[in-house]
């Protein structure tokens, strides 16, 4: 009995613990099973939040880059229908008419927004009396128009005027995605997001349209409709006869018209020719457009404009050292049988086993257009802007630059190395790329510089980084290898800034401090710290970090 007492009271205490609050015996706690079925959709619920907030990101962002990838095809429209490109075809343009007319009528409905802000105004115009006849047609309608469409939208078509401004909403107007993705959808939860996202684009957004010279006020016969549209039912407004014709005289249509007076100041105020949107960038705060200089080294107080080149230019008047060798005598970029293959035609060769073939005639033109048809090649859409009192100029992308794809050619003016004039053509060196040639033995040699002081692409702009986003590429194309910017590994988002490594010897070379910020830079004081594995966080633990790196 007693044996078996020990053994009940064992038992017993294994399944009970005493509760000394209550004093008394309680049942022990047990871990309850898992429910499967609920942490799932836990896990689910959790991963819907978050999906929720990428895609919600991602649509505003996606929303304000389309808006410049139209803006650029509406460039592109205007340009063809002029006459300056091929012409558009017939399906092209009954889908740029459709367009038009979408982009009218969300036009008449801002303009008659702020002309009726008012409720007073808004009474006044809906009880006002309109004569008979067939000419007042147009005046009843419009008053319908603000009875039914105005009213119900006023206070978003409002907070959209008075957020962007009459310039920036014209220039978005041509977006397809502005119109159906912005403005129709009025019960979007991200609205206020993307209403923000463009506020902070709005000066971007109006240089790029005015760099690229783009029309958008361009009149139509049915924008001259509204104006005559808006007049009348102003002359309804204020009690004054309408008048009899259906012209508008040009003071008033100037008047009616949106303002097409940019914000954005540098731009010459006359029709000049602005060159290549390039060639200009935009001010830090975003309120003044700069045109790009580059100054001389040696003394020399006059600066020279920056032109844009879309390919390298080969100084004849230097001279070539070892030109007797050369297999193309006048291309010192020449493309050898040891290296790769023409990666624009990917053509081998004439005979099994070569890599290069005289007769290939290919060019990065021809790169780019094989690459783009394998999504590896995206275009131009970026922006020059200043990013820093010190780093100066830097570029911006205005587009999703995929990995691993080609951005453009680092071109330039190209000469001989000189080991007497390290710094160049232009005695600055700020801008030198000093491209290589593999020798027959596989070593790699120095072989010329590429100078994009004064002529060259926004290629040269492109700031240093010790965690860069691209990296200068080789390729072999046609007869020659040219110096490409191609991404890294890691896609590039609109708007973040494209970098590349300069290299440890540019910072020795002229002293310099590097300013990238990252923390895993190495070259942030390359002048003084001949350890160049300190980092920038190990400098700030340690104290002796330089005073910007906190800024």
């Amino acid at each position: 009995m007693a044996a078996n007492t020990d053994t009940t009271k064992s038992e017993a205490s294994s399944e009970h613990s005493y509760n000394t609050r209550y004093k008394g015996v309680s049942q022990k706690k047990r871990k309850p099973s898992l429910d499967w079925d609920a942490l799932e959709e836990r896990g689910k619920r959790r991963r819907g939040k978050e999906d929720e907030k990428w895609r919600r990101r991602d649509s505003v962002t996606h929303l304000v880059a389309s808006i410049y990838a139209d803006v650029e095809a509406a460039v592109e429209t205007q340009r063809r229908t002029a006459g300056q490109a091929p012409i558009l075809t017939q399906e092209e343009h009954l889908d740029y008419e459709l367009s038009e007319d979408m982009r009218l009528d969300y036009l008449r409905e801002f303009r008659l927004a702020k002309m009726f802000s008012s409720p007073t105004t808004r009474n006044r115009l809906r009880a006002a009396p309109v004569p008979r006849g067939r000419r007042f047609d147009s005046v009843r309608a419009g008053r319908d128009v603000v009875t039914r469409v105005v009213v119900d939208k006023l206070k978003l078509l409002n907070t959209i005027i008075d957020t962007l401004g009459w310039p920036v909403i014209a220039i978005c107007l041509h977006s397809a995605n502005f119109r159906t993705r912005f403005l129709e959808a009025t019960d979007a939860v991200d609205f206020p997001e993307r209403l923000e996202q463009l506020r902070l684009h709005k000066e971007s957004i109006e240089f790029f349209a005015k760099s690229r010279q783009f029309n958008w006020l361009r009149v139509t016969t049915e924008q001259e409709e509204q104006d005559v549209l808006l007049r009348d039912l102003n002359c309804l407004l204020t009690r004054t006869a309408v008048p009899e014709e259906r012209e508008i005289n040009e003071d008033e249509a100037e008047h009616a018209r949106l303002n097409a007076d940019t914000r954005i100041a540098g731009f010459p105020n006359d029709d000049a020719d602005l060159d290549h949107p390039h060639e200009w960038k935009l001010s830090a705060d975003g309120l003044t457009a700069l045109r790009l200089r580059f100054l001389p080294g040696g003394g020399g107080a006059t600066s020279l404009l920056q032109r844009n080149i879309e390919d390298s230019v080969v100084l004849r008047e230097h001279r070539w050292p070892d030109r007797k060798k050369w297999l193309l005598k006048e291309e010192p970029r020449y493309r050898a049988e040891f290296d790769e293959s023409c990666e624009a035609c990917n053509d081998t060769g004439a005979d099994e086993g070569k890599k290069w073939r005289a007769g290939c005639e290919c060019n990065v033109k021809k790169l780019k257009t094989r690459l783009a048809a394998e999504g590896a090649y995206f275009g131009d859409r970026v922006e020059l802007r200043n990013v820093h009192p010190i780093l100066g100029t830097g570029v911006r992308a205005l587009q999703r630059l995929p990995a691993h794809s080609l951005l453009a050619e680092y071109t330039g003016e190209i000469y001989p190395l000189y080991k007497t004039q390290p710094t160049g053509k232009y005695k600055n060196s700020t801008y030198l790329y000093c491209q290589t040639r593999r020798l027959s033995n596989g070593d790699v040699e120095n072989a010329m510089h590429i100078d994009p002081s004064v002529y060259g692409n926004w290629t040269r702009f492109i700031n240093h980084s010790c965690r860069p986003r691209t990296d200068f590429v080789m390729y072999s194309c046609g007869a020659k290898i040219v110096t490409c910017v191609k991404v890294r590994k890691r896609a590039i988002e609109f708007g973040e800034e494209i970098t590349i490594n300069y290299g440890k010897s540019y910072f020795e070379g002229q002293r310099l401090a590097c300013r990238c910020r990252e923390d895993t830079c190495q070259l942030w004081n390359a002048d003084k710290v001949k350890d160049n594995r300190t980092t920038l966080r190990q400098a700030r633990q340690g104290g002796f970090a330089p005073d910007w790196a906190d800024d």
